[in-house]
């Protein structure tokens, strides 16, 4: 198996995109990895995940259209009667729930990125409020030369 490894976690800090508009104007994506390619696979996979980011802020369904596989599922843990329930969702029914701009500024935090083949890929991603910090690894699939998210696990502390 030929796994390209790109990124490891890391607290460094370099700026990756440009400022929000509408809601989320205070809102910013980052990519923390210190190594990356600048491969075309590589700036796919991150124009998925920034139409992830985008699209959950400004409450844009096209960019979140572009990016999801509707049969895709969203995972986490939520607590049901003192026990943890793990919680599927399909990834078309959490993008509907996006549909309009965040009122609260978030920062979105790339911290690693590994691409298997060419074919398969993930990313960790961190979002942080005021309220919220969430731990996001987002899986994707290359079907048809277009990268999808097809299902992104996740995790959420409140502050």
């Amino acid at each position: 198996m030929n796994i390209k490894n790109i990124a490891i976690v890391s607290t460094l800090i370099a700026p990756l995109l440009f400022a929000a508009p509408m809601a989320a104007a205070q809102s910013a994506l980052v990519d923390s990895r210190p190594v990356k390619t600048g491969s075309e696979t590589e700036k796919a996979i991150i124009g998925v995940v920034e139409d992830y980011f985008w699209g959950r802020q400004n409450g844009d369904q096209e960019r979140l259209q572009r990016g999801f596989l509707d049969t895709g599922d969203l995972k986490g843990i939520r607590q049901q009667d003192g026990q943890d329930v793990l919680n599927i969702e399909p990834l078309s029914a959490f993008r509907g729930r996006l549909a309009k701009p965040m009122t609260m500024d978030t920062k979105g935090e790339i911290l690693a990125l590994d691409i298997v083949d060419d074919k398969l890929a993930w990313v960790k991603l961190t979002l942080d409020s005021k309220v919220n910090t969430y731990t996001d690894y987002l899986m994707m699939y290359k079907i048809n030369g277009q990268w999808k998210l097809v299902n992104k696990m996740f995790t959420n502390k409140r502050k």
